[in-house]
């Protein structure tokens, strides 16, 4: 019977947790949108970087040399582009 009653009392109580709701998901997405900036601009980043350097390396050296030709400096250049299939 108190079980009962208890139940009765926490089913018609109302509910006090409701303004928890928005600060919480204000706090979530200010946590996801972080997370993705923080990883684009440690992981995404630094890699281009890295390449960037490593071709403009690679132009540097070729053009010492005097041999740079459009294919060395460009690697693509000439090529087909794959056309991507929807």
């Amino acid at each position: 019977m108190t079980m009962s009653i208890v139940s009765m009392v926490l089913a018609a109580a109302r509910p006090w947790t409701y303004w928890l709701a928005p600060p919480l998901l204000a706090a979530e997405l200010i946590v996801i949108v972080g997370l993705a900036i923080g990883y684009h601009r440690k992981v995404v980043v630094p890699s281009y970087q890295r390449q960037l350097y490593e071709q403009q390396r690679q132009v540097e050296q070729l053009s010492e040399r005097g041999m740079a030709t459009v294919h060395q400096l460009i690697p693509s250049a000439g090529r087909p582009q794959r056309q991507r299939v929807a």
